[in-house]
Order: structure tokens, then C-alpha cells, then sequence
């Protein structure tokens, strides 16, 4: 029986337990009053996230290479879109575009059309270590403004009955932060790894 190598297989037990767990993100909102002063406040009806950028990548062809049916180099391009789309559960005191307009909501956050978005957001995903609670990093979506929003009411089969808000936000960067103990904790903790105690 020949042998077979695993050199550059996935190492299914994850054995240092470094899997990254949706369960382990909390999603904050950080909107700014009419001074600039930025208030956070966690998005807990957030039901899906998706991230998407794009950008044009330019193949750079040069005669005399040393295989002339292959680029000598991938030249990329600005970044043309980034863009969010959030799925969210509506409340009765509080929807998606007041949450991401209100600076400080207190008990509502209610916002009933688009217009409303009239200052720049900040979305926060902040990675938390499952089996100690401590914040891994964060990741900051900055420069947000709502680009369409959708809340279609349908009971055509009964099996969920909850009123869902679909919007698609476009933001202008993206900042990175991680926290002052990253190193030792990603090395101590689980990590949520179902094979280690």
C-alpha cells in the first residue's frame, strides 16, 4: 500500500484549536452625534453578515517571457466596491436604520425610511475568545452609509413569521485592532475547540 502525504492537508482535529466560530462574534454600531462624538451600541437583532469587496486586476504581458502564454505580473487595481449586506430581525422600538442613525438610543430607534441616514455609521465586529470571553480583535468598518433597504412582510408558508430587514451598506475602510493580549491568548485558549477541555 503506497504512503500518502499529508503535508498540505487540513488538520481536521485542530489541534491548537484556532478555528474562528461565527458564535464568537459580536456585531456594534458606531454613529455620531450632530458634535462627532461616537456612541456604541451592540446590534443584537443582526441576523447575517456578508463582506464583499471588489477590485479590477490588470495581467501585465511583456514580450520575451520566459512563457509567453502567462503574465510576467498581476497588477491590482483601486478598490471599487465594499460593500456590506446585513440581514436583520425588526423590533417594535427599534429597526435597522434607526439604530445605525440614533447616537445614543436610550429605549427606541426607530428610523422609517432612508433619507434618515444622514451622517456616516461605523460597524464593529468585535472576535471574542469563546472559552475565556476576552476580545481577540476587532474589525472596524468605517464611513458606512446605507446604500438600499429592503423589509418584505410575506406569510406565504407559516414558518417564520418575523419581519426581516435586508440592507446593503457601503463603507469606506476597513481598520484592524487587535487587542493587547492577542498573542497569549490565541496560545492558551481553546478557541472553542471541541476536542480539547
Amino acid at each position: 500500500m503506497p504512503n500518502i502525504d499529508f503535508t498540505f492537508a487540513t488538520d481536521v482535529l485542530n489541534p491548537e484549536g484556532k478555528v474562528r466560530l461565527v458564535t464568537s462574534l459580536e456585531l456594534f454600531v458606531r454613529v455620531p452625534d450632530s458634535t462627532g462624538t461616537y456612541y456604541s451600541t451592540p446590534v443584537g437583532m443582526a441576523q447575517k453578515i456578508d463582506v464583499s469587496e471588489e477590485r479590477n486586476i490588470v495581467y501585465n504581458f511583456v514580450i520575451g517571457n520566459r512563457n509567453p502564454s502567462r503574465c510576467r505580473d498581476l497588477i491590482p487595481g483601486p478598490v471599487t466596491s465594499s460593500t456590506l449586506a446585513l440581514d436583520m430581525v425588526s423590533l417594535y422600538q427599534v429597526n435597522g436604520i434607526g439604530l445605525f442613525t440614533t447616537p445614543q438610543p436610550t429605549d427606541k430607534a426607530i428610523a422609517p425610511a432612508l433619507p434618515y441616514n444622514k451622517r456616516p455609521f461605523d460597524l464593529v465586529e468585535r472576535w471574542l475568545n469563546p472559552s475565556t470571553g476576552h476580545t481577540l480583535y476587532e474589525i472596524i468598518y468605517t464611513g458606512c452609509y446605507i446604500r438600499n433597504y429592503t423589509m418584505p412582510k410575506s406569510m406565504n408558508d407559516g414558518s417564520d413569521i418575523r419581519v426581516v430587514e435586508n440592507m446593503n451598506v457601503d463603507f469606506k475602510d476597513i481598520v484592524y485592532v487587535p487587542s493587547s493580549d492577542f498573542d497569549a491568548d490565541i496560545a492558551g485558549g481553546t478557541l472553542g475547540n471541541p476536542f480539547q477541555n
